[in-house]
């Protein structure tokens, strides 16, 4: 597995052999290691299919004035990014694709100054003599954009009745309002009580940062 947790409780990715090899060959044709955009478009579909081989990805590149992105998106399968320091979030292993999304990003900013700074990254080489290389990825940011079929928000709807179920909890209403628990921060949606109940399954699968052990279980459900 290429994407753990850190130190400081990031989702991290880690290349394996046959990417970080695929990485160092793209930016050797360039004099300041520099691969662009095109290229880490592909670089990002070879690390994608070899961490989540049963995901189809679509994974596109614009450029504009002053820079590129890449868009990664695709329909249920692995989470997209999920809040850190959850100690329950460690011990069920999510796994984000926003970890790939941010190693290759080659830029980040900073909305306090307003300002775009390069990052160059560290790969391994395999080689005792120069175990470490620098690269410089082209594209300065890359979004990871997940979506959901009906099909999947209709099982998680029904894990989320089943759920309250077994928990001798109730979907309850106030006015025009439905409180969806046990989640710690209470979701309230005004509307109809089927309307609300796929709203929470929204919610659950991208984490409130207020995360209980029910709306976590709710990811494998999805992958």
């Amino acid at each position: 597995m290429s994407i753990g947790m850190n130190n400081y409780g990031c989702r991290v990715y880690t290349p394996s052999a046959k990417v970080a090899e695929a990485i160092l060959k793209a930016s050797a044709v360039d004099v300041n290691y520099r691969i662009p955009t095109t290229e880490c478009a592909k670089l990002i579909r070879l690390a994608l299919k070899e961490e989540f081989p049963g995901t189809k990805f679509s994974v596109k590149s614009r450029k504009y004035s002053m820079g590129s992105s890449i868009d990664i998106a695709w329909t249920d399968g692995p989470v997209a990014d999920y809040s850190s320091g959850s100690n329950l979030e460690a011990a069920i292993a999510v796994r984000t694709v926003k970890a790939i999304a941010d190693f290759f990003s080659g830029s980040t900013f900073d909305g306090m100054t307003d300002m775009k700074s390069t990052v160059e990254t560290l790969i391994e080489t395999g080689k005792p003599e120069s175990p470490w290389a620098v690269v410089n990825f082209g594209v300065d940011y890359v979004f990871a954009n997940r979506s959901f079929s009906e099909e999947a928000l209709a099982r998680v709807e029904l894990e989320l009745r089943r759920e309250n179920r077994e928990l001798g909890t109730i979907i309850r209403s106030a006015w025009t309002e439905w409180w969806l628990p046990p989640v710690k921060d209470i979701l309230r949606f005004e509307g109809d009580y089927d309307a609300a109940v796929r709203v929470a399954a929204h919610r659950y699968s991208f984490g409130t940062g207020n995360e209980s052990e029910f709306s976590l279980t709710l990811e494998a459900l999805l992958a």
